[in-house]
């Protein structure tokens, strides 16, 4: 299983690797479009002006790559989509660089350069991850990096997609066995379908999936979406919020395509395609924008009700005694609870009357036929 410390280092490499490569676009843009002569001359910025602006763009870079999920051990290294997210993420990039300037007048840049850059940031950064990503495999191949999973569901697609995992070396992927809604605890799995061949094992019911992770060590639950009961999926998916929140990653092979309202990420683990279920709902650049205007809006509201809150606080203050305001816990959704403030009105005590039967009259007196 790969540890915390071990995906913090992968981190940091990225971090570098991606670093050297946006810098060397930065280079090799302005080499190709101004120093070069290869093409139209133009009355250009000196070099050392183009060196201080790659001075903030790299950064910006690497904040956007962040945003967008490239240094999400969980989802990187593993398919092409990786490549397509720097290509997207390279472009908000440029488009940041470019919004920057009419409010930083920095300088003059070339339009030019900057679709060079562009270029160039894909073809290097890209080509760095690519490499980095032979290094991984390699050292998968020789038992490092390696994660251990249980499958859920012992159909015939579970089976096929333990026999792609075990097929290939470089995906990093142990298999511990299968959990399984329909067969007992102990039954024998064969991959080959026959009697030879590997043969894992089912160690329980979805109800001992936590248990089971814990106790194998497992990372990563892969669920086969259509080998196991509506009911089983869906306690798996709220398993997944709350505050027992399980040690794995969850990931769905494709059938329930209604959970792609929940917020999914498609990866390939052995050129099988996966769904990983996001915790959050929103990721990525989405959820700074809706971070940024859930604050910005709650903001205003506040610049708004505050005339409002005084007034009421100030009643409050001259017609009751105790605390203006007062703590209040709220059921989260989801399971467990947050904490608010709320004016000291009272009415959060005012007690409820509970009966001991649904057709117990608040009197005491049966209903009578």
């Amino acid at each position: 299983m790969m540890s915390k410390s071990q995906r913090r280092r992968i981190v940091l490499i990225l971090l570098a690797l991606d670093a050297i490569g946006v810098a060397l676009a930065l280079v090799f843009a302005y080499w190709l479009r101004i120093s070069s002569g290869l093409l139209p001359e133009r009355a250009f910025e000196q070099f050392a002006v183009y060196l201080r602006v790659g001075l903030v763009i790299t950064p910006i870079f690497l904040v956007i790559f962040f945003a967008n999920g490239l240094y999400d051990v969980r989802s990187t290294l593993g398919g092409v989509e990786e490549y397509a997210q720097v290509a997207k993420s390279a472009l908000f990039g440029i488009v940041a660089v470019i919004l920057l300037g009419y409010w930083v007048r920095i300088a003059t840049l070339s339009r030019g350069w900057l679709i060079f850059v562009w270029i160039f940031t894909v073809l290097f950064v890209g080509g760095g991850r690519f490499l980095f990503r032979r290094v991984i495999y390699w050292m998968r191949r020789r038992g490092h990096l390696r994660s251990r999973t249980l499958i859920v569901g012992a159909n015939e697609q579970g089976k096929a997609i333990a026999r792609q995992f075990q097929a290939s070396n470089s995906a990093g992927t142990d298999i511990v066995g299968f959990i399984d809604d329909f067969l007992p605890a102990g039954a024998p799995v064969s991959l080959s379908g026959g009697t030879g061949g590997t043969v894992l094992r089912v160690l329980g019911g979805p109800d001992r999936l936590k248990d089971l992770a814990r106790q194998h060590d497992v990372s990563e639950v892969v669920v086969v979406s259509n080998a196991v009961a509506w009911e089983t999926f869906q306690e798996i998916m709220q398993g997944l919020s709350g505050n027992d929140k399980p040690p794995f990653d969850v990931k769905l092979s494709p059938g329930f395509y209604e959970i792609l309202t929940t917020g999914v990420k498609v990866t390939h683990k052995a050129f099988v395609p996966l769904l990983l279920v996001n915790r959050e709902r929103v990721t990525g650049v989405d959820a700074l924008l809706k971070g940024a205007l859930d604050y910005g809006l709650a903001l205003l509201n506040l610049l708004i009700a505050l005339p409002l809150a005084g007034l009421i606080a100030a009643a409050l203050r001259l017609t009751s005694r105790g605390p203006v305001i007062e703590r209040h816990e709220v059921l989260a959704c989801g399971g467990g609870t947050f904490t608010t403030w709320k004016f000291h009105t009272g009415l959060g005590n005012t007690p409820r009357p509970r009966f001991a039967h649904p057709l117990a009259a608040p009197d005491g007196a049966g209903l009578q036929a």
